[in-house]
């Protein structure tokens, strides 16, 4: 995914080798969590405004025809 940011591979490159306790990687890990949640956040956002801005005129009213001409098998 293009916006991907993996917080525990990047700890565990970013933390010297001397600091490199099990412990203490895991509290920093811990710290970044709100860091990977607004990240979850944006993707989704991300997701959802490309998927948006890919309706043109022509895809919403194909897909208004499938709907109408479909409708009953799906209700």
């Amino acid at each position: 995914m293009r916006y991907k940011l993996s917080i525990d591979r990047t700890v565990n490159r970013l933390v010297p080798h001397y600091l490199s306790g099990r412990k203490f990687i895991l509290f920093v890990q811990s710290c970044l969590y709100p860091l990977q949640r607004t990240n979850e956040w944006f993707r989704s956002f991300t997701r959802e405004r490309h998927i948006e801005a890919r309706m043109t005129s022509q895809v919403i009213y194909f897909e208004w025809f499938l709907n109408y001409r479909f409708g009953k098998y799906i209700k």
